[in-house]
């Protein structure tokens, strides 16, 4: 069992106007389940079960950079770990108003994002572990940071 916990750190500045009007939290762990010893597991960032989700809040026309710290590795209580990649296109930016467009972006690589559509945003989040074949069975965990500046 591999899962990916998720956290946060918000950054804006006391006199910011939007301060009060802005939130953010982690909504659903990344967990990749019970995995095969040799063979890549990948969960997408669209899965509706297994990616991580974030739910940022912040006005309409509010500018954002949103930063992720991503681990190399998970790590087993009692030792031992576990690779973990996150590719390309393995975020999904989505504001939950009608008529809103997902954008995909690279989690290692983040662009800045302005709130057009609605004053909620979820950012869903996946990747790929790689148990070696010889991998110890047992919960392997680690955490997400998820960075929100407001620009």
């Amino acid at each position: 069992m591999t899962k990916v916990v998720p956290g946060l750190v918000l950054l804006f500045g006391a006199a910011s106007p939007v301060a009060a009007q802005f939130g953010a939290v982690g909504t659903r762990d990344l967990a990749f389940g019970a995995v095969i010893p040799g063979i890549i597991t990948t969960v997408t960032p669209n899965d509706p079960v297994k990616s991580g989700v974030y739910t940022v809040t912040a006005p309409v026309g509010t500018r954002l950079r949103l930063d992720f710290t991503l681990p190399l590795q998970l790590s087993r209580a009692g030792g031992g770990q576990m690779s973990i990649n996150f590719p390309n296109g393995y975020c999904i930016l989505l504001e939950t108003a009608p008529g809103s467009v997902p954008n995909n972006q690279n989690p290692k690589s983040m662009k800045p994002y302005t709130m057009t559509n609605g004053s909620q945003l979820k950012v869903y989040l996946g990747g790929d572990v790689s148990p070696t074949a010889g991998q110890t069975t047992g919960l392997y965990t680690a955490t997400v940071m998820l960075t929100v500046t407001i620009l």
